[in-house]
């Protein structure tokens, strides 16, 4: 009733989908995504009137995409020529494959079929109130938003924590473990969204809204993106109490939104710098027993992005959210004594410094950072 699965007929001759992976994708849209996409971004639109979503898989697809959405395709054919005139997911097989690879399966398509579900329902608005399409950032952003809330409830309905509480690091190892060593279907969005913050903010230099120069390969706008408007959710949306925050992503993704950054301000009530500056006062003040105003609270980033042994990209010396102060031993804050610290930032970069005193009462900062870098101090004991 609400997914259709095509297969192209002549990758089917070599690579055949099951019907088990298929079946497992329309049973985590309908019982995990459906409604929640509705709630956090409004209802799909029906340019073919099936009242259906059409997935197929496209053998054309790049090894590195999982699945797309075209937006041609949410145009009318006098505006696009090529556009099918319907909601359609392109997946690549793998996709589908790889939810069937016996003992270390990988479910990466089910969480994915909300992401994309949720750039139809954005960009059918963008396209239809005439407006300019979204920051890649903040489109991208708002859909692992998607990814990640549909693991949420798919979690939560399987026993696992309830949807809005702060997922620990303890939550997820224990589920992992009672799972015979490999995570769930159901809780693979959430881990997976950790997974990926964590080269993000733990590499340098890094960017919210951009892959500047220099930047580690696992670098991603989608993670930066997610990790954004997450502390929107959290501190603006109310996201504690469950599914509280989807009218705030509707708000953002409305067909009478003003859509971006402009959306989000006016959502908010402040510029884009602020609430830049309220998200690195919240990541720096996260866990360490003085919660600011704003704050990150759907998760314990600490302990969360805390459970692997490796690859040494998942397990950087240090905690959340990686000060560039931190030793090999993993000890971030520094003395006080003569040093420094330098080094490279994107647009919308973060680098954070922790100096603990020794004994000293002074301590003096010399900071050069090009315009218009700023600088934020969180605390001072």
């Amino acid at each position: 009733d609400d997914l259709a699965i095509y297969q192209d007929s002549t990758e089917r001759v070599t690579t055949a989908i099951s019907a088990a992976a298929a079946q497992l994708m329309l049973d985590y849209y309908t019982a995990s995504s459906k409604s929640m996409i509705e709630q956090y971004f409004g209802t799909p639109s029906d340019i073919d009137g099936n009242g259906r979503i059409v997935v197929t898989t496209a053998p054309d697809l790049a090894d590195s995409v999982v699945a797309l959405v075209w937006s041609g395709d949410l145009n009318s054919v006098s505006s696009c020529a090529a556009s099918n005139q319907m909601e359609l997911v392109y997946f690549g097989v793998d996709g589908f494959t790889d939810m069937d690879s016996g003992t270390d399966p990988d479910f990466v398509a089910l969480g994915t079929i909300a992401h994309e579900v949720k750039h139809i329902v954005s960009v059918f608005n963008t396209i239809t109130a005439g407006r300019a399409s979204n920051p890649l950032w903040v489109e991208e952003g708002s859909a692992e938003i998607a990814y990640e809330m549909s693991s949420r409830i798919a979690w939560a309905a399987a026993g696992g924590p309830a949807v809005g509480i702060a997922i620990t690091g303890d939550q997820i190892v224990n589920a992992v473990v009672a799972n015979g060593g490999i995570q769930s279907k159901e809780m693979w969005g959430v881990v997976d969204v950790i997974a990926n913050l964590i080269p993000q903010l733990s590499t340098h230099p890094n960017s919210m809204v951009t892959a500047p120069v220099g930047a580690n390969e696992f670098h991603s706008i989608y993670a930066a993106g997610w990790h954004f408007h997450r502390f929107l959710g959290d501190a603006y949306g109310g996201a504690s109490t469950a599914l509280a925050d989807g009218p705030f992503f509707k708000s953002l993704t409305d067909l009478n939104a003003a859509g971006g950054i402009t959306a989000i301000t006016d959502a908010t009530g402040k510029t884009f710098d602020q609430l830049f500056a309220e998200m690195i006062t919240a990541m720096s003040l996260h866990e360490v027993g003085t919660a600011p105003a704003r704050a990150f609270t759907t998760y314990d980033l600490v302990t969360a992005s805390d459970i692997f042994s490796g690859p040494a990209v998942l397990a950087p010396p240090g905690v959340c959210p990686w000060p560039v102060t931190t030793d090999s031993g993993g000890t971030a804050t520094v003395g006080f004594t003569t040093a420094t610290y330098s080094g490279s930032m994107g647009i919308a970069g973060i680098r954070i410094h922790d100096f603990l005193s020794t004994g000293g009462s002074d301590i003096q900062i010399e900071v050069s950072v090009g315009a218009p870098g700023s600088i934020v101090v969180t605390r001072i004991n």
